[in-house]
């Protein structure tokens, strides 16, 4: 059996509560033959301290200190540093299963001519965990795909409840990544760069492998800086989708690529409506925020497209019933949809 060098980039960014958790998660691993990358990204907190003392302690650990530039940034100074025949992302708030490494480097001795493998998430809100968010799901326990089912899975990254669209929960051959230039996008900042991302990996397949464990436990981080309220959030989301639709120019089944990002649109619209502009923690006045609102979708070519042409087939009531309100302009309808979702929030009854 092959032992591969798995590397594990890790962007740090003012996470000094929950890193601890995250990099035990992986020096424990059962899976011994493992490099860990971390990158301070300029945090403010004691990150980078904590960061440096792991290394001090471990050999296994490689640590990089940058300025602030992002995630993507952060990424892919780790991705130039790492050395491993194998990689993945884990964010710096959540962790692994200790034998995740084990299992994957399993899969890929049993399927060694795929160039990537995914595998499940957990949402882990506080005490509740709760599996099964995203609508990606088998009932075989592993799944291999040729070429064209690598297409498919690239398709279904921009099905927002699909679970794909993400940097994390995946291992990738390096060598493959190198030669097919799969590093996060460096013209993005943040907003969906990790659908960006997710759609030129499985693009980029010849074969990959599901193998169904949920290994990857993802945190609902109420301070992320997704989930603050910055308007500049909204222009990087457009600038994600403006990627994206420029890149799907060239693929193939481009129609059915172009029918799926419009409707994903759609949800990052519903997302920057509800989380930052008519957000009840915005302290903006209302006709500010409209105005806003207005020019934010304006100025962006593929939000207004998204509007116009985007299907709502298959999306949830809720979101529906907010792109009816933001096709029609009811912006104070929002404004109440938006206040009754931080009360289910409160109150537990909301997934995030």
């Amino acid at each position: 059996m092959n032992s591969p060098l798995i590397s594990i980039i890790i962007p740090v960014y003012n996470v000094e509560n929950y890193i601890d958790k995250c990099i035990q998660s992986l020096l424990n691993q059962t899976y011994k033959n493992i490099e860990i990358v971390l990158v301070n990204d300029g945090s403010p907190d004691n990150s980078g301290k904590i960061c440096d003392d792991y290394a001090a302690k471990d050999s296994r650990v490689k640590v990089i200190h940058k300025e602030n530039g992002g995630p993507v940034s952060a990424r892919n100074a780790g991705f130039y540093a790492m050395t491993g025949d194998w990689h993945m992302y884990v964010d710096s708030d959540d962790w692994i299963d200790l034998d995740s490494c084990e299992k994957l480097v399993a899969a890929i001795n049993n399927h060694p001519d795929v160039d990537m493998v995914f595998f499940n998430m957990i949402e882990e809100l506080d005490s509740k965990t709760i599996k099964g968010k995203w609508n990606f799901h088998s009932n075989d326990s592993e799944i291999q795909y040729d070429r064209n089912g690598c297409i498919e899975l690239s398709r279904m990254t921009l099905n927002h409840c699909s679970g794909l669209g993400t940097s994390c929960a995946k291992l990738i051959n390096s060598n493959h990544a190198r030669n097919n230039n799969i590093i996060s996008n460096p013209k993005l900042k943040q907003g969906s760069e990790d659908t960006e991302y997710a759609l030129r990996a499985y693009y980029s397949c010849q074969k990959c492998l599901f193998i169904n464990e949920y290994l990857y436990h993802y945190r609902y981080n109420p301070t992320s800086i997704t989930k603050k309220i910055d308007e500049r959030n909204a222009q990087y989301l457009a600038d994600s989708y403006t990627e994206m639709k420029n890149e799907i120019e060239s693929f193939e089944r481009r129609d059915d690529f172009n029918k799926t990002l419009l409707q994903d649109t759609l949800y990052a619209i519903v997302t920057i409506a509800v989380t930052t502009f008519f957000n009840p923690n915005n302290k903006e006045k209302y006709s500010l925020r409209v105005k806003k609102f207005k020019e934010v979708i304006s100025r962006n070519a593929i939000f207004k497209e998204a509007l116009a042409y985007g299907s709502t087939d298959g999306i949830d009531k809720k979101r529906k019933f907010t792109i009816l309100c933001i096709r029609y302009k009811l912006y104070f309808m929002i404004d109440m949809i938006a206040i009754f979702k931080l009360l289910l929030i409160k109150f537990g009854y909301y997934k995030y």
